[in-house]
């Protein structure tokens, strides 16, 4: 009777965690300056939800056309709000840049600085903003 009660209590543990989403940290806002390392431009995606999935994974949604950039040589700027400490501990910062075309608008040795950017999501994607970006200069070492 032991093993089916721990049998049952498992199963009941289970089926509660396999119910709720799983959120990531909220980043932001936060104010990055960084040099470009990378850059990579992706077109807007359509992306079907999983029957039984919770959070965002369980419906359809659609992910917005973005740069995903690799920074490096970092200053992060007021207001550090959220998991912002990700950024710290790295030395370097992988972020996404909604951006409808590829137009060849970032380009790597860039100095940029991008002022209130937030993340958050799920399991089932992450979706980012910030207010406005500013190109320091076009090729690192430039005035």
């Amino acid at each position: 009777m032991d093993k089916v009660a721990a049998l049952m209590m498992l199963l009941l543990f289970l089926s509660v965690f396999q119910a709720q989403a799983a959120p990531i940290r909220p980043v932001g806002p936060v104010t990055i300056e960084g040099t470009i390392q990378e850059v990579r431009w992706y077109p807007e995606k359509f992306v079907k939800g999983t029957p039984g999935m919770s959070g965002s994974a369980g419906k359809d949604r659609t992910f917005p056309a973005r740069y995903v950039i690799r920074l490096t040589d970092l200053v992060l700027r007021e207001p550090i709000q959220g998991n912002a400490a990700k950024f710290e501990s790295t030395g370097g910062a992988t972020i996404m840049l909604n951006h409808k075309v590829d137009d060849g608008f970032l380009k790597k040795g860039m100095r940029i600085i991008v002022f209130h950017y937030r993340e958050q999501g799920d399991e089932g994607g992450t979706w980012t903003s910030f207010d406005r970006l500013e190109v320091v200069n076009a090729r690192r070492g430039e005035p």
